[in-house]
């Protein structure tokens, strides 16, 4: 079977709710063939499972963000190094965007 990649995304489900939707692609035709039909489904089903595996710990670290004794977190050096690299350069381009705006 063809690699795959699996981008999800999040959108607002209600208070206190959040939906999580997983899309699964393909990178070649014969992908989609249908003798590759179960795999597909397989495939499906192990994201799935994983994807569940990691409910629980998602749901009780917001329970914990949801503590008023929560005072924001800190970056993962070795898990969330892009996601911190983005909020750099996006502070910086917030602060020139600002220093623009009082000349």
């Amino acid at each position: 079977m063809p690699i795959t990649s699996t981008p999800s995304h999040c959108s607002p489900g209600g208070a206190g709710r959040t939906l999580e939707h997983v899309d699964i692609y393909y990178f070649a035709e014969e992908a989609l063939d249908e003798p590759r039909a179960e795999a597909r489904r397989a495939n499906a089903a192990l994201w799935r499972g994983i994807f569940e595996e990691d409910r629980s710990v998602v749901e009780g670290m917001q329970r914990g963000r949801a503590s008023p004794a929560y005072r924001g977190g800190v970056l993962s050096p070795v898990m969330e190094g892009a996601t911190h690299a983005f909020y750099r350069w996006f502070a910086r381009r917030l602060m020139e965007g600002s220093r623009a705006e009082d000349d």
